[in-house]
């Protein structure tokens, strides 16, 4: 079993900086709490940490957070 340190919520269409943008989320815990108090919306997943760099590479996500 992996370590749950490790997991983070991923934007699925890669759209974080926006998503943070339009609600004017600063940090990562802003961010978790926003989805928490949203009752957990689509548009969000979990991935290990390394998946997450993985999909970024992969679908050019680089430019989009």
């Amino acid at each position: 079993m992996g370590d749950v340190r490790a997991l983070t919520l991923d934007h699925i269409y890669g759209n974080g900086k926006n998503h943070r943008e339009k609600y004017g989320l600063k940090s990562g815990r802003e961010t978790y709490q926003w989805i928490k108090n949203n009752h957990f919306p689509e548009g969000f997943q979990v991935l290990c940490r390394n998946c997450q760099q993985i999909k970024r590479i992969e679908n050019n996500e680089w430019r989009k957070t």
